[in-house]
């Protein structure tokens, strides 16, 4: 299996990237390779479009997060989960702040469509009580999602949720209500993060590594 980073074209993005790229090879033990995500300027709702995915159901500009942002990010994902199918091979998706701290052989990881290693990045979660493969426990979405791996048939499955219903956040999306989820415990990869490209401040507030010095893009 291999590992994709998604990174837009920011510094603060391309630094982080570097870092979630080194920890995977040097701690994850995984081959990983950064992929561009996309930014609004780079016409997400476009890219969507083109593929049969609407965004009418992404909400205007709330307290938490911006609009755009959110579906850039969402396309970003969109664009991996179309290379895992096409592909047919399962692949690690990352985001640019994730940080490794253990390692699994990935490939004999038993999970059917999609499964979260990484631990929860923000708000209330619950912890699993059994190691190894569970179904989705923290949450009943992807607790942030910037460490799942999915399968070609996983990753067919998103693509035609998205296509029949829209797409929403990407966390918010990856459910365990309209998809086989399940999540991978003890967790081996975390969120390092000291930035936002897509939340207000308020959204910024439920995250774990929020403090004082925290930027927002």
């Amino acid at each position: 299996m291999k590992a994709y980073i998604i990174a837009i074209d920011k510094e603060e993005s391309q630094t982080a990237a570097q870092k979630c790229l080194k920890s995977a090879e040097d701690i994850g033990k995984i081959v990983a390779e950064i992929w561009p995500g996309f930014t609004p300027a780079e016409n997400p709702r476009k890219y969507l479009a083109v593929n049969g995915i609407s965004v009418s159901k992404f909400e205007a500009d709330s307290i938490y997060s911006r609009t755009e942002p959110c579906i850039a990010a969402f396309a970003s994902h969109v664009s991996l989960w179309w290379y895992a199918y096409q592909s047919n091979k399962k692949i690690l998706i990352l985001e640019h702040d994730a940080i490794f701290t253990g390692s699994l052989d990935y490939d004999r990881i038993p999970f059917k469509d999609i499964c979260s290693i990484g631990a929860p990045s923000y708000g209330k979660f619950n912890t699993p009580s059994l190691l190894g493969v569970n179904t989705l426990t923290s949450k009943t979405y992807l607790p942030g999602a910037h460490a799942y791996m999915i399968t070609p048939r996983g990753a067919r499955k998103l693509l035609d949720k998205a296509q029949a219903d829209g797409g929403v956040p990407t966390d918010l999306f990856i459910n365990k209500n309209d998809f086989n989820v399940q999540e991978y415990y003890p967790w081996i990869v975390k969120v390092k993060d000291n930035f936002s490209s897509i939340q207000h401040k308020r959204g910024c507030l439920a995250k774990h590594n929020y403090n004082a010095e925290f930027k927002i893009l």
